[in-house]
């Protein structure tokens, strides 16, 4: 069996779950005996990907970013994701995020599709009026031959906000690793006592509200860090790639 995968996530981002959810299935499926898998993918700066090393493409100028950037790799992305459909060669077709554009060259290939969360359904006035995910999502929770949802959570929501019928629903919870064990030691140089924060720090995960949210522990608790090494209270930032949060923002949320 031959699984297709297009560039769309790919193309739009450099860290997230969505891009180590891809990542993890490429990367076991290459180890199944009767699985086959294609990318439809030229350039990107994913890090998982660079990371791996499953599959060949351009890396993508990665210390360098602009605006623009990720738009400019789906421009030059979507082409070669169309010829692969084209060509028919795969039993199933599996987006990698929900831009419709496929349909029209799919044919009668069955595609599946994986549902992560319903963000934009239930929380629609943290996105701008004009973003069309939804819209988009729908369409193709419609059309799927089988959805994937990560969670009971998510194919509840399917079902309510949709109308989805559960028998096209399965949910398949994610894994715990994205990569094979190794003898590869990390260490941090990090106190017994801090605050972890996982994900991007930015608007969607919440990042500036756990600050607020936190500030009254890390001015009452003295012992979360040494304070004249750190030169700040220590809170472990996890995921989402580089961040900094400047000192006067800092402040301001403290």
């Amino acid at each position: 069996m031959k699984v297709l995968y297009d560039h769309q996530i790919f193309s739009m981002q450099k860290f997230g779950g969505i891009l180590r959810y891809f990542c993890g299935i490429l990367f076991h499926f290459n180890n199944i005996k009767d699985i086959s898998t294609e990318v439809t993918l030229l350039l990107s700066d994913n890090h998982y990907l660079y990371k791996t090393k499953i599959i060949k493409y351009i890396n993508f100028l990665p210390n360098i970013q602009f605006r623009g950037k990720h738009r400019l790799s789906n421009l030059i992305n979507k082409p070669y994701s169309i010829i692969a459909l084209k060509k028919q060669n795969y039993d199933i077709f599996h987006p990698t995020y929900y831009d419709p554009y496929f349909l029209e060259y799919i044919g009668n290939k069955p595609f599946v599709l994986t549902v992560h969360d319903m963000i934009h359904e239930k929380f629609s006035w943290m996105f701008p009026p004009n973003d069309k995910t939804t819209e988009h999502k729908r369409l193709l929770v419609e059309k799927a031959s089988k959805i994937i949802a990560v969670s009971e959570c998510t194919k509840k929501d399917l079902v309510e906000l949709f109308g989805t019928d559960e028998s096209k629903i399965e949910v398949v919870y994610h894994g715990n690793s994205l990569f094979p064990k190794s003898n590869i030691k990390i260490s941090y140089d990090i106190p017994n006592k801090y605050l972890l924060f996982v994900g991007n720090r930015d608007l969607y995960k919440n990042f500036e509200r756990f600050i607020k949210s936190i500030s009254d522990i890390l001015k009452q608790d003295k012992n979360l860090g040494d304070c004249s090494k750190y030169s700040t209270y220590v809170i472990i930032y996890s995921g989402g790639g580089n961040y900094e949060l400047s000192r006067g923002r800092r402040n301001s949320i403290l």
